[in-house]
This record gives structure tokens, sequence and C-alpha cells, in this order.
């Protein structure tokens, strides 16, 4: 016989199947090396590059996550500028202190004597100090993964160090949080590139519905403030098979998890 005979379910080629939707992930890596990705089942060519300086000279630092289930594994990436987060005519800039609260203010001073309900003093005066670029996006993150509360601090320790390279950080967190999840919402960009969307995390201690709810009304938020997502997506975890974003739900959806004044 001229040719090679095996089952119809042998598997000769790759095969890249896409998702989109929310799922429970682990995370495996943070700027890993070359061949820590090639172990995790990454087959890129070059060692990353993690470091990058902007033509200004300000340092900037990229910090790809890497997450895995059942289902798929993928990364997404946050991206730190050290330079003060501010708005664009520099009239506010981001606070945040050392219990991930944020709110934007004209000084640290205003921030921590700002009101909420009955008139309470509500941002923590601990650590407050304008944020760098992404620094938010970053912490916000790494609390809901290690399911940080309220009254807990958590922080990086050594900030500064990201921007020279040193990660031991925030990889030790993947040794120490090994067992932790945290709710992803999966996407699709231009039909064929498998993606994670950054802008909202939930925490496991939610049951699947809480989460669609919180991430419903998160993107609803979004798309009212003219910042709607632009990759495919689903809420309900399935296979890409192309098609257009999901519409809106016509549920009322939970309270919005990440408030700009987070004010838990």
């Amino acid at each position: 016989m001229a040719f090679g005979v095996n089952s119809s379910e042998t598997k000769h080629f790759n095969e890249t199947i896409l998702y989109t939707g929310i799922s429970k992930v682990n995370i495996v890596a943070i700027n890993p090396t070359l061949a820590q990705l090639n172990d995790i089942g990454f087959k890129f060519e070059k060692e990353p590059e993690y470091l990058s300086t902007g033509d200004d000279g300000t340092k900037k630092v990229r910090i790809d996550v890497i997450v895995k289930n059942d289902k798929f594994k993928t990364k997404f990436a946050f991206f730190l500028e050290n330079k003060d987060r501010a708005t664009k005519n520099g009239d506010k800039f981001e606070i945040v202190n050392d219990f991930g609260q944020s709110t934007w203010a004209t000084s640290i001073d205003e921030a921590v004597n700002k009101l909420g309900k009955n008139d309470n003093k509500w941002f923590k005066p601990d650590g407050a100090r304008i944020a760098k670029v992404g620094e938010v996006a970053l912490i916000t993150f790494l609390r809901d993964w290690a399911n940080t509360g309220v009254e807990e601090v958590g922080k990086i320790d050594n900030f500064t160090a990201l921007f020279n390279g040193n990660f031991k950080e925030l990889q030790d967190y993947v040794r120490i949080l090994s067992n932790n999840t945290i709710y992803t919402l999966a996407t699709v960009k231009e039909g064929k590139y498998q993606g994670i969307y950054t802008g909202c995390f939930v925490r496991t201690q939610f049951s699947i519905k809480t989460a669609e709810n919180k991430f419903a009304d998160f993107l609803k938020k979004q798309k009212d403030a003219g910042y709607p997502i632009k990759e495919s997506y689903s809420l309900e975890f399935r296979e890409y098979t192309g098609g257009a974003i999901e519409p809106d739900k016509d549920e009322t959806p939970a309270s919005t998890y990440n408030n700009l004044d987070n004010q838990f």
C-alpha cells in the first residue's frame, strides 16, 4: 500500500479554535522568557522585549499576562509609562492609594478629602499618590486576581523596578496564586486573533451569572461614554464562528464593578 493509513481522528496538523465569552482562567506566567513561552506551548522565535523608551525619553514597559483554562491559552498586556497619568489638558490627575482606590482630582489633597455617602471621607490617605500611566489598571487586576479584601493593602512594592526590567515581584505572584482563578472576557480580533478584554476583570468568588452582569454593565457604560469594545465578543463562553458583536442584553445588569471613583 502506497499511502500511510491512519484513523480519521489522528491529528497531523494543529488546529486553532478561537473563543469569545466569559470564563475562569489561571495565570500561568507574567513576562516570561522565550524558553518559558515555548514550554507553555507558544512557538515564538524571538526573545520578548518588554522595555522601550518613548520619543520624549519616557520609560515604558509591557506587562504580558499568560492565561489558560481547559479550552484555550492566550495572553494580554498592560502598558505602563513612567509618567503621571493626567487628563489631556493637565488639570486633573489620577490618584491612587495603597488600598487600590482611585479617583481623578486636581491634587492628592483634594482626593483624600472627597466626600461620599453621609458626607464621609471615603478615599484613604495611606500611600495616596499620583498614579503612573497604566498603574491603576494593573493594580486593579492584581487585587482581583489575589482576591484582596477591601480593608487589605494591595500595592506593587517596587513599581519603579518594572521599568528596569525587574519583574520578580509580579512573577512571584504566579507561584503564590497558582490556585487562584479570575473571570476574563475572551475576544477575537480581525476574525483570527485570540484576545482578552483588559478593561474589566471579575473575581471568581462570584457566580458566572453575576460575572456576566458585571461585564455587561461595564461594557454598556463604556459604550455610552464613547469607548465601545471593537473586538468580537459574547458574554456566553463559546467557540467563535464569526458574526457581529453580541448586542446589549435587555436585562438590567448589576452595579458597575470598576467605577471611575473606586469607592468599593
